[in-house]
């Protein structure tokens, strides 16, 4: 017996991940990775440590930026 089979060809876009990493958010601010550093430094974007590495979450970027953009 021959079944007929769909396949779902939907193109999904990509899922946004929840944190960025330091390479990633100096490519979405379009900064260098100094001026990142630099920044935390200072407090001027906020971040969490994990295991070493700066990690930033996309949620606070996005404000951050909708706030910078209103200004």
């Amino acid at each position: 017996v021959l079944r007929e089979q769909t396949i779902d060809t939907t193109v999904h876009p990509p899922l946004k991940p929840e944190y960025l990493d330091i390479i990633d958010i100096s490519k979405l601010l379009k900064v260098e990775q100094k001026t990142i550093y630099n920044w935390v430094s200072s407090g001027k974007i906020p971040y969490l440590k994990a295991n070493g590495r700066l990690l930033f979450r996309r949620k606070e970027i996005d404000e951050m930026l909708r706030k910078q953009t209103a200004e």
